[in-house]
């Protein structure tokens, strides 16, 4: 038995709006876009959805004589503007998902040379491995492009983008009239700091500890790099103590950049464990005995409080000046989920239409290959080594993952292709309080709506509409002479959403919700929209008889996953009980106006 609904086929646009900031006016977007005109992005590091805003955080202890908290991150935030509680990562580990975030470009693998990365390969057989961005650029390496898909995703092998991919950096100085952007990076030395092209970066381009090149993505295009006096203008140190020159910019909408980038430095971003975070942040040792967060718990909460406090420090400077009050829009993501095998929150999920294939990386001309001189030529997917590794990017983990596909290269590149759900949020005068999205995002969606914010055209993957355009969902207090509505070209005949039947007909708890996996069975570039519902068979004393609930957007293709999320007490009750006679039913609305739904009787086992 398949159990299907029929769902309509929707094209997502936003109306046109006017919208303009006073340090440089905004022409009305082509595509439309909400009221904003000043943005702030905000990302931080390594921890998923559950970590964030789920049982562990909202039932955190702290260590006895800490000030440690995670309320100001998982409660007060959330309830000040918007939770994204589907929201996703591109690929695991960090660096592709910054550049990703800023230019719509997927993740490069690396190339194999003789001996440009003597520190990364096997230089003493003459063989030398230079990684991409899917394994965090070790080498500041040139990309060399070859060419590009029609949505403008860059072929060729390297880091470093050329100045013919374009970032939405650029994108805004080159506007007409120009748009005004800044990234502010804490503990960076100097300027548009970065490594000669070429060099070995040990992530800190040779500077302050707390800095680290992959956390400040404009260093990843020659666009900046090679206009130091610009790059040297726009991308500059920030004070972890005054939050200097940040808070001088926000005094006036005049001298607000209309998009600012904040990299926070590895202590306040989540991604190091530091000792002194409390007592010693205005010391010079502040990042003394600082290790990497390996997820495990609860050692990988104390790592989310510290951004938490961050957060707590930063937020209402931001939403106390003038330009987030006329116009402003907060995005806070992480770069990923939870990637350590050793956490109960390990997430590799994608969404939103995301590829299999990388399209810059591996053979030159050749998308989504790499070759291994004189071995083989191997296909690869985006988003796998890190469930490989499992650990920090060492030079024993990368070649163990690199051996895994050699030997298994079914096995090893069989994984989801994404970065895991790791929630986001977004605060605005155009955004509700407490308003909560489980639509999909990734950061091709959000690189999507700011470029229809600031009327620029979309570049790489964020030119594909099923990634998503966040739109009246999320944006749901905008003024009436402004008002932002979302038009759906409904089709009679619709996708039909259907059980992976290769899943057998037993749901299995995991973490916090049930993995749903399932297909959309509609034509190409279409989409499956509905709610789905979990709930009991019967009627069971005591017990709830609806365990979740959740709304679904899935495009057309391959089988993927989404997640029902379960509250604390549904899942007492099934962890008291092991096995359940469960019914899931897939809900949508057709063509006609119609509610259609289907269910099917499923066994729901709970792991010991």
């Amino acid at each position: 038995m398949v159990l299907g609904v029929a769902a309509t086929a929707t094209i997502v646009l936003l109306c046109p709006s006017a919208s303009s900031a006073a340090s440089v006016p905004l022409s009305t977007p082509a595509g439309g876009a909400p009221p904003v005109g000043h943005v702030w992005l905000i990302m931080l590091e390594n921890h998923s959805w559950a970590e964030n805003f789920g049982p562990p955080a909202q039932g955190f202890q702290p260590r006895a004589g800490s000030p440690e908290s995670m309320t100001y991150l998982a409660k007060t935030l959330p309830s000040l503007g918007a939770r994204l509680d589907d929201y996703y990562g591109i690929a695991h580990p960090s660096d592709s998902n910054y550049t990703a975030w800023v230019s719509g470009q997927p993740p490069s693998f690396g190339f194999f040379s003789p001996s440009a990365c003597p520190k990364t390969g096997f230089p003493k057989l003459g063989v030398t491995f230079c990684t991409g961005s899917l394994l965090d650029c070790l080498y500041y390496t040139p990309f060399a492009q070859t060419g590009s898909t029609e949505d403008g995703v860059a072929i060729g092998q390297g880091c470093v983008y050329p100045k013919s991919v374009p970032d939405i950096g650029t994108q805004m100085r080159d506007a007409t009239p120009a748009l005004t952007v800044k990234a502010y990076q804490e503990d960076m030395d100097r300027p548009c700091q970065h490594v000669p092209l070429g060099g070995y970066d040990e992530g800190d381009a040779g500077g302050t500890p707390g800095y680290e090149t992959g956390g400040n993505p404009f260093m990843y295009f020659a666009n900046w790099i090679d206009e130091p006096a610009s790059c040297e203008a726009a991308d500059v140190p920030l004070d972890r103590n005054t939050f200097e020159p940040l808070a001088k910019d926000l005094r006036s909408v005049a001298t607000t950049p209309n998009l600012s980038w904040i990299g926070p430095n590895l202590c306040d971003q989540g991604h190091d464990y530091c000792p002194n975070f409390y007592a010693g942040r205005a010391n010079e040792k502040f990042f003394e005995g600082a290790e990497i967060c390996h997820g495990e718990q609860p050692a990988s909460e104390y790592c989310d409080a510290q951004t938490s406090a961050f957060l707590n420090m930063l937020i209402p400077k931001i939403t106390a000046s003038p330009a987030y009050k006329e116009d402003g829009l907060i995005v806070i993501t992480w770069d990923e989920a939870n990637f350590y095998n050793s956490s109960p929150y390990v997430d590799n999920r994608a969404c939103c239409n995301e590829p299999n294939e990388p399209g810059a990386t591996g053979e030159a001309g050749v998308v989504g290959q790499v070759r291994i001189p004189g071995i083989a030529t191997i296909d690869v997917t985006p988003g796998t080594n890190r469930l490989l590794l499992g650990g920090p990017d060492t030079a024993e983990n990368i070649f163990g993952a690199l051996k895994l596909l050699f030997e298994h290269p079914l096995e090893a590149l069989s994984w989801q292709p994404g970065g895991g759900d790791s929630g986001a949020l977004m605060l605005s005068p155009f955004i509700k309080p407490g308003t909560v999205s489980t639509a999909p995002y990734n950061h091709y969606s959000v690189l999507r709506t700011l470029q229809n914010v600031f009327g620029l055209p979309h570049t790489g993957n964020a030119a594909d509409q099923l990634v998503g355009t966040i739109g009246s969902e999320i944006f749901n207090d905008v003024p009436s002479a402004q008002s932002l509505s979302l038009l759906a070209s409904a089709r009679p005949r619709g996708g039909l959403l259907t059980l992976d039947r290769s899943r057998g007909t037993t749901l299995r708890l995991v973490g916090d919700g049930v993995v749903v996996h399932a297909r959309c069975r509609a034509s190409a570039r279409r989409t499956c929209r509905g709610v789905a519902t979990l709930s009991l068979s019967g009627v069971h004393k005591g017990a709830p008889s609806l365990l979740g609930r959740r709304s679904y957007l899935q495009p057309s293709d391959r089988p993927r996953d989404f997640t029902i999320y379960l509250s604390r007490p549904v899942r007492r009750y099934l962890h008291a009980h092991r096995r359940a006679s469960v019914r899931l039913t897939l809900a949508s609305r057709t063509a006609g106006g119609r509610t259609k739904s289907q269910g099917r009787s499923l066994t729901l086992a709970t792991p010991r």
